[in-house]
């Protein structure tokens, strides 16, 4: 049973709060600190904190880091600290820990800017922001002017926009801001490559230093436990029906066993990581079933108010009770954040990432194991105002298997955002920006072939003043573009509500985004006011970049539902869909991908959608629509109109042995019309005719008997003479189609079968003159034989054959040759009723000796031929000795 201890606890105050601790200044934070493990430190902080100096800071979970390093540098320095978080969430209550520890309010000396919301005053030192807040910022103004430090905060979990952020930062210092001061901080950075990539950069200023400074570890003592599911409960299944893997129900009504068993054990509060809202759901209905009514169960996530996720994050006033709390949350309480109460964490060891999948524009989040770095981080919220306990639900021995770090951002993510923002700011490349880790070729061509399309950048990857425009609003560039072409269309104020309805990413159980905004829009609901906010910020915003536009809409202004359409689908071109004719759940989209509707959709058998919302589960060839509205067909046309395009398409049929072909009017993938081609280029057809002879060999064409032994023939002398005779073998002729079969391609062209190639005009052709001449002398059709009578020879692959009676041969003295000599007739003996008896290319041999053989066995059953003992001098013969001959 855990007990409490004797414990540092922070009283946290709300912006527009009474600040409840003594005001003091940074200085006094700073030479009084709280009782932090960072303390030890602090004095080589303060040392660091120097005009142009580069300092990397190792220090574990719950030493205080985020809470006394960025004061520490701000009391050394004359102007501005800025220090990123890596969510909006963190930015707000570590300023607001600082504030409180200050005694004031927040937006005094401790100040914090996040997407929508900002809280800083004239007087303010120390800033909290995100990293894209930051990397904007050093779009607008890349001096920074009145900064001289920056810190990027939990720089491990190498966020694409920190990553981003740092490139830009060394950039300014080696040519603008040589005097800029920069640390980098974390729980569990791996050290010795971020050491050896910033000595590589951040030294190339004259008299830069590079200063590592490790903090020892946490104050409190932390247990850990392990307590995995049984082996047959699988963490990872395929959920929903759709091919997606996520987190079973039998995994999760584990977790709830695990969580009932820690409050049994404990009297502190309960924080429990899961990967995603659908597992805090779920997880939360098992939790319910199960605790007490005096614990409170309290969902902690992005979609949360920032009102509701600070209350989480207060501590009650002194003298206050409030039941024990158990708080499910993501992975955004992993870091930068004291929870209060805190002393046990339940980790279900499951991470959710992002990968894009850049052939179709498509970001799915993926769940994965979570990294050792991931879950230090989680177990350290538990340690951070008492002693602690981390229960994990993995074995201990997966431990070791599991990735030290989460693969960084930049090589998993869509990249689209991150290349506008390399533009603007004057690189066209990434290879061109100091990265610690360069992002996958496909991912980056993908991403400018995205912003080429919307006229953000140019053929060259040049930013058009189009693209600089849309790279200063902070929503991704597809609807940053889209809100600068529909606010014309439907006004500003309308495009912008449109925008941030869809950046919102509403959860729609039925893939309905209109009924979904419609329910919002007459509630209380975070997720509107979180909207109305961002579509405040966006009108204020587009008034300043596009002043000309009409605020409001026009006289034949479109309904809510088509005017969120309309932008949806001008935001995302390739994921406009038309319903295939199989299923009215199943779509097809523009970028050539399927998707389905959920089985119990409103929207299914709508003709065309727009969809602003989709993921590909892991594995799975679809995607599943998660957000989507009716379009109408003019409109499809409309938004993705520069993507409907011809297309000729041709093929072989087989069954007709045709080549067919048709012209199409494509949007993107999506079929619109199509008509039959009477004629096909010959160009096409002789390409399509080169494929079917590799595919099928030259049994593709009709061989009449005699084009198979002239073949044959020719393949003869091409073997033993060579030149000039031509290779026909299958592999020759398919090669040399362009050659014997020019004069075929007009015919096979209009619709001509395959069987109207004359194969023998085809070997004719490859004749070579004037030794063509001898072809019938070299190798002949046929043969006269000892009776007088002639007979067909047959050419194989394996030479001249000839099939005869014994009786037949009799005075065939010796074998005949072709080609010159070179080529022996193979001649197949049988006995009068067609049985072969020997096969020979030598018959004087056959007559010296295995014939008496055959005579002795042949003679007694067939005695009415001749069996002679001297074949040589005996008549040839076809028939039966007549009546009274002698034998």
């Amino acid at each position: 049973m855990l007990t409490s201890s004797s414990e540092h606890t922070d009283t946290v105050t709300d912006p527009g709060s009474s600040a409840s601790e003594p005001r003091r200044s940074l200085f006094d934070l700073i030479t009084h600190p709280p009782d932090l493990p960072i303390v030890s430190v602090l004095d080589q902080v303060t040392r660091a904190a120097h005009p142009g100096t580069f300092a990397v800071v190792s220090a574990t979970a719950g030493s205080g880091k985020t809470t006394l390093i960025a004061p520490a540098v701000a009391a050394r320095v004359s102007g501005t600290v800025v220090c990123t978080q890596p969510r909006r969430m963190a930015a707000r209550a570590s300023a607001r820990r600082i504030a409180s520890l200050l005694g004031e309010r927040v937006g005094e000396t401790v100040g914090f800017t996040v997407r929508g919301e900002r809280a800083v005053g004239p007087h303010t030192r120390i800033e909290m922001v995100t990293p894209g807040v930051l990397v904007r910022r050093l779009q607008a103004h890349p001096d920074l002017p009145g900064v001289s430090a920056v810190i990027l905060d939990e720089f491990h979990e190498r966020a694409l926009d920190s990553d981003l952020a740092l490139a830009f930062l060394l950039d300014v210092r080696q040519t603008l801001r040589e005097d800029l001061t920069i640390f980098l901080t974390s729980a569990t950075l791996d050290m010795a490559p971020t050491l050896t990539f910033v000595r590589a950069h951040a030294c190339e200023c004259e008299g830069a230093d590079v200063m590592t400074i490790e903090a020892p570890g946490v104050l409190f003592p932390l247990e850990q436990s392990w307590a995995p599911a049984a082996p047959s409960v699988s963490a990872l299944a395929p959920v929903g029906g759709s091919g997606r893997v996520g987190v079973s129900r039998e995994f999760l009504a584990h977790m709830g066993r695990v969580v009932d068993e820690t409050v049994q054990r404990t009297s502190a509060d309960v924080l429990v990581f899961v990967p995603g809202a659908r597992e805090i759901r779920m997880l939360i209905d098992e939790l319910r079933a199960r605790l007490r009514g005096d614990v409170e169960i309290v969902p902690l996530l992005s979609a949360l108010s920032a009102a509701e996720q600070d209350r989480i994050l207060t501590p009650v006033p002194e003298g206050c009770e409030r039941r024990r709390r158990v708080i499910v949350s993501t992975s955004i309480a992993e870091s930068s954040l004291t929870v209060p109460g805190v002393r046990v964490v339940v980790d279900s060891a499951l991470a959710r990432h992002p990968s894009i999948d850049p052939a179709r524009g498509v970001t799915t989040l993926v769940t994965v194991p979570a990294s050792r770095a991931e879950m230090v981080q989680r177990s350290g919220r538990a340690a951070r105002l008492g002693p602690g306990w981390a229960v994990r639900c993995c074995a201990e021995n997966e431990w070791a298997r599991r990735r030290q770090t989460p693969a960084p951002e930049i090589v998993e993510s869509d990249l689209t955002d991150a290349l506008l923002q390399c533009a603007v700011w004057g690189v066209r490349d990434f290879a061109d920006l100091p990265l610690m880790d360069q992002p996958p070729s496909g991912n980056v061509q993908a991403a400018r072939e995205a912003l080429v399309a919307i006229g953000a950048l140019d053929t060259e990857g040049a930013p058009t003043p189009h693209g600089e425009m849309i790279a200063r609003l902070p929503v991704a560039p597809s609807l940053a573009h889209a809100l600068a072409a529909c606010a014309p269309v439907i006004g500003v104020e309308a495009a912008c509500e449109c925008v941030a309805i869809i950046d919102e990413q509403i959860r729609c159980d039925n893939a309905d985004l209109a009924a979904s905004v419609r329910r919002l829009r007459h509630s209380s609901h975070a997720e509107w006011s979180h909207i109305r906010d961002q579509s405040a910020r966006l009108t204020r915003l587009m008034g300043r970049y596009a002043a000309d536009m009409s605020r409001h809409a026009p006289a034949d202004q479109l309904s809510r539902d088509d005017q969120l359409a309309l932008v949806a689908a001008t935001a995302h071109p390739q994921w406009i869909m038309r319903r295939r004719r199989d299923s009215p759940l199943s779509y097809q989209s523009v970028s050539g991908l399927g998707a389905s509707l959920p089985a119990t959709s409103p929207l299914a058998g709508q003709q065309w959608l727009a969809v602003s919302d989709m993921t590909r589960p892991s594995g799975s060839s679809t995607a599943l629509i998660r957000a989507a509205l009716p379009l109408s067909e003019d409109d499809a046309l409309g938004c993705a109109g520069a993507l409907v395009h011809e297309d000729t398409r041709a093929w072989y049929d087989p069954a007709a042995q045709r080549f067919r072909g048709e012209q199409a009017t494509m949007l993107g993938a999506i079929r619109l019309a199509s008509r039959s081609l009477r004629t096909l280029p010959p160009q096409t057809v002789q390409d399509l005719m080169e494929q079917v002879l590799n595919e099928h060999g030259m049994s593709a064409l009709t061989w009449t008997p005699t084009a198979v032994q002239l073949r044959a023939r020719m393949a003869a002398l091409h073997e033993t003479v060579t030149d000039p005779w031509p290779d026909v073998s299958d592999a020759a002729l398919a090669s040399s189609f362009p050659q014997w079969g020019a004069e075929d391609l007009p015919a096979l062209a209009s619709g001509k079968p395959l069987t109207s190639i004359d194969t023998m005009r085809l070997l004719r052709s490859l004749l070579p003159w004037p030794q063509a001449a001898r072809l019938d002398e070299l190798t002949p059709p046929d043969i006269e034989i000892p009776t007088g009578a002639r007979r067909r020879i047959e050419w194989t692959e394996n030479g001249p054959t000839l099939t005869l009676r014994v009786q037949e041969a009799f005075g065939w003295t010796s074998t005949p040759r072709f080609v010159d000599g070179r080529v022996p007739l193979i001649i197949h003996l049988t006995d009068p009723a067609g049985r072969p008896v020997a096969i020979t290319s030598d018959l004087a041999s056959f007559w010296a000796g295995p014939y008496q053989q055959v005579r002795s066995e042949l003679r007694g059953r067939y005695t009415k031929h001749a069996w002679p003992e001297d074949p040589l001098s005996a008549t040839p013969s076809s028939r039966a000795k007549g009546r009274g001959r002698s034998r």
